[in-house]
């Protein structure tokens, strides 16, 4: 399998399919070498947002073993290179017993040079 188009945000972590976990499947996206919370899986969704439309985001997420953190998706946007970031899910608790669904709304209110979602 593939990451389908996720790929790492900061540059140092590492994001891989794996066969590993998965919820209501058989792959998932395996995150290791985080070192800031900013960091993590990325998508490039430019092509696929119109503006004015909403969307209802989601994701089921799950710690590493033996490991618990506070986790969201976000978005980051940019107009003329200025950068803007705007939470779609809150923080959320997860660890590693169980996946936790994070579901919300996002609405982009104008054209932008640049939008990605990340965790």
């Amino acid at each position: 399998g593939t990451t389908q188009g996720w790929a790492s945000r900061g540059g140092t972590e590492s994001v891989v399919n794996t066969t590993e976990q998965a919820h209501g499947g058989t792959h998932s996206l395996r995150v290791t070498g985080r070192q800031q919370t900013w960091q993590g899986p990325v998508r490039n969704v430019l092509n696929n947002i119109v503006p004015g439309a909403s969307y209802i985001v989601t994701a089921w997420l799950r710690a590493a073993e033996g490991e618990t953190a506070n986790a969201r998706l976000s978005v980051e946007s940019r107009i003329d290179g200025n950068p803007s970031y705007q939470s779609v899910t809150p923080l959320t608790a997860i660890n590693d017993q169980g996946w936790v669904q994070v579901s919300g709304t996002y609405t982009l209110m104008q054209n932008v040079d640049l939008l990605k979602i990340y965790a």
